[in-house]
């Protein structure tokens, strides 16, 4: 082991670099910390600016998807008033096979129509108890499913919102016009 004799100590005591360290740190300290506050502001200014970003993207996504949610509800209501799906629901029994079966395409082909319209729309589907069938965008004719007819009326009679979630998909259900969970009878159409 070396011993540091009192001369050396006297040189680090009294030589100019230790006073040149010194003053380094303490001129170099003030503005390293000035640093690191003006990081921080910056970090809080630019984390501000791009959750203002998001919010207002956010917003106008969620305006766009009020728009076409409207737009979907306004096609629907004018769709309810369809004349082969008046003629289909209300007078069946008296129609022949052949007028049953255009109408039908009629009906299918307009639900195809609301369908494009869309593109949050997987299916458009019409319920017609009096003929025991459901026509669809996707396909033209299937068996009326009762569970799920029976579910949307009742979930939509008991709803204000336009809105029904059964079973893990989200239905916009329109029932005949006029038609309320009142009236204790089905309605013609969903």
């Amino acid at each position: 082991m070396r011993k540091i004799s009192t001369g050396n100590m006297a040189f680090w005591r009294w030589s100019i670099f230790p006073k040149i360290l010194l003053v380094f740190v303490l001129i170099i300290t003030p503005f390293y910390f000035i640093g690191i506050v003006l990081n921080e502001r910056g970090s809080a200014s630019v984390y501000s600016e791009i959750s203002q970003s998001m919010i207002s993207r956010l917003q106008f996504y969620a305006n766009l998807l009020d728009l076409e949610f409207d737009k979907i509800i306004r096609f629907q209501n004018e769709f309810v008033n369809d004349d082969d799906l008046i003629e289909l629901s209300g007078k069946s029994e008296i129609m022949s096979d052949p007028e049953k079966t255009f109408a039908m395409l009629r009906l299918q082909k307009r639900l195809l129509q609301l369908k494009s319209s869309s593109s949050y729309i997987q299916d458009v589907k019409v319920y017609i108890p009096s003929i025991s069938y459901i026509i669809s965008a996707n396909k033209l004719y299937d068996d009326l499913p009762e569970n799920e007819f029976a579910a949307l009326q009742q979930l939509k009679a008991r709803s204000t919102s336009p809105f029904i979630q059964w079973e893990g998909r989200l239905f916009i259900p329109q029932p005949n016009p006029g038609w309320t969970y009142l009236d204790h009878r089905p309605p013609i159409y969903l």
